[in-house]
């Protein structure tokens, strides 16, 4: 939750500052931003979700990216996957939004 507290946090300030450089809001590039943060982490889970099932008999934490967002208590081989397919969902989502913002600014600021 931390983490995702401050990728919003950070994206705030680099709206502000894009914002007081150009006197434009370029919610494309924040979301872009966010978008790449969250296919690192969809990486990071998808990898901590196939090696137990792959290779081990037990299952553990990777890496520490998805020990951040899993947590040291209650794992389970379909809490990584839920983890994992909820990583995906999200990852979609922002592409589509970065789409979307995308063509609404370039739209807008071709008019001008």
């Amino acid at each position: 939750m931390m983490i995702i507290i401050a990728v919003v946090i950070i994206l705030i300030i680099y709206n502000m500052v894009v914002y007081k450089k150009t006197n434009r809001i370029k919610l494309s590039k924040s979301i872009l931003i966010a978008l790449l943060f969250s296919i690192l982490i969809n990486i990071q889970l998808a990898v901590n979700y196939l090696i137990p099932i792959e290779k081990y008999d037990g299952i553990g934490i990777a890496n520490k990216v998805s020990y951040w967002l899993i947590g040291d208590e209650g794992w389970s081989t379909k809490l990584f996957e839920d983890f994992f397919y909820k990583s995906t969902i999200i990852s979609f989502i922002l592409l589509f939004l970065y789409l979307i913002f995308l063509i609404i600014e370039e739209f807008v600021y071709s008019k001008k």
